[in-house]
């Protein structure tokens, strides 16, 4: 008898123990649905702390499992290097054509990754830092990649500076998470 509680007891320790972990799934994703090139993605604790990382795969997903549950955590996706990554002519063309009010932009996330400055607005000096990058003389932007909740919606979407609703890149895990999903915004690339 002794033996059998023995033995209960350790079968629900062990289903408890199973019972607090989770998953948290996803993608990474450029706006236009390719998946972002050499991407990472970061697991940090509620301190900070590197927990995990995870290479993105070729369609974009990532995944990690057995996280402890009850615990908050962040997501932070990353593209090591690639500065120059889909940057050309095409898009200071296109960004002129947009500061012109020839051919406006499609959707504000191309605002967002023309303001490689980080001024708060698509203008000429933008378009300088461009081609500065184009021509190698300089060797980044401030930000080379921005990666953002794919629910993200502006305010105001020709002025996407003004701010944004949506997810958080931190949740209190209780579960198993799946479409916890990113775009992944090359800076200075207009033209897809």
């Amino acid at each position: 008898m002794k033996k059998t509680t023995i033995l209960t007891a350790l079968f629900f320790f062990t289903l408890s123990a199973i019972a607090q972990q989770a998953s948290i799934a996803g993608t990474v994703l450029r706006p236009d649905g390719t998946a972002a090139p050499g991407a990472l993605v970061q697991l940090l604790d509620a301190q900070g702390q590197l927990i995990a990382t995870t290479t993105v795969n070729a369609a974009g997903a990532y995944q990690f499992t057995g996280i402890p549950t009850g615990q908050e955590y962040t997501l932070v996706p990353e593209v090591p290097g690639l500065p120059l990554y889909e940057v050309s002519t095409l898009d200071i063309v296109v960004g002129a054509q947009h500061i012109l009010n020839l051919n406006q932009l499609d959707t504000p996330l191309k605002l967002v990754a023309g303001d490689v400055n980080e001024s708060g607005s698509l203008t000429t000096f933008d378009l300088i830092n461009m081609r500065q990058l184009v021509l190698g003389a300089i060797s980044n932007f401030p930000r080379d990649w921005l990666f953002l909740r794919t629910d993200i919606q502006f305010y105001n979407d020709q002025e996407p500076w003004l701010g944004f609703s949506g997810s958080s890149n931190t949740l209190l895990l209780e579960g198993d998470v799946a479409g916890f999903d990113f775009f992944a915004i090359k800076m200075g690339d207009l033209s897809w």
